[in-house]
């Protein structure tokens, strides 16, 4: 992560083994309450010192600042954030916020990045196409509705219910879906 003092960069943030910040393309950037935080491609959530970052000094030759984050977070294996916003719920006057994040691959997570010992594991809250639907086929016998996306992803979804019952992943994108009726199949099982 490059500092910037006006048009100029201040210095370059590493790990202290003068790493980068992230492993791939740091995606978003939060000051939130003191703290830096930063989500990248890598799949990770990382909380720095805005105080130690905005106070960063180094010598010109060398233009790095090794610094740890205060608190990191592993979203997932694959998981690569692109979009990431703070929810803020009150409950009898407490106040509680968490973090809601989504990947490249359609999925919404929810992020407890606090830094604290009893924070929660991310928890996958919802998974949706990672990309455009390129088709819809409603089932005319229910109430039901398959899609078809470019991400290759078919999935089918009960619109009752609101819940997903069916996804499976494709190796290419599809253009269009059918729901065949009963004179093709009349089991209704492909």
């Amino acid at each position: 992560m490059l500092l910037w003092d006006g048009d100029l960069i201040k210095c370059e943030l590493s790990s202290v083994e003068n790493q980068k910040c992230h492993k791939g393309q740091v995606q978003e950037i939060f000051l939130d309450e003191g703290e830096l935080i930063t989500a990248g491609s890598d799949g990770s959530v990382k909380i720095w010192d805005f105080e130690t970052i905005d106070g960063a000094d180094v010598i010109e030759e060398d233009a790095m600042f090794p610094m740890e984050p205060m608190s990191e977070m592993e979203v997932g294996e694959g998981v690569n954030i692109v979009s990431m916003c703070k929810t803020v719920t009150e409950n009898n006057n407490d106040t509680n916020s968490m973090w809601l994040a989504q990947d490249a691959s359609g999925g919404i997570w929810k992020l407890d990045i606090s830094v604290s010992l009893t924070k929660k594991a991310p928890e996958l809250i919802q998974s949706y196409h990672a990309g455009p639907i390129r088709g819809l086929a409603p089932c005319p016998y229910t109430h039901m509705v398959a899609s078809i996306g470019a991400d290759g992803t078919v999935r089918v979804f009960d619109y009752l219910r609101k819940t997903t019952l069916v996804s499976k992943k494709y190796k290419y994108g599809g253009s269009c879906i059918l729901w065949p009726g009963r004179n093709v199949d009349s089991l209704m099982s492909t």
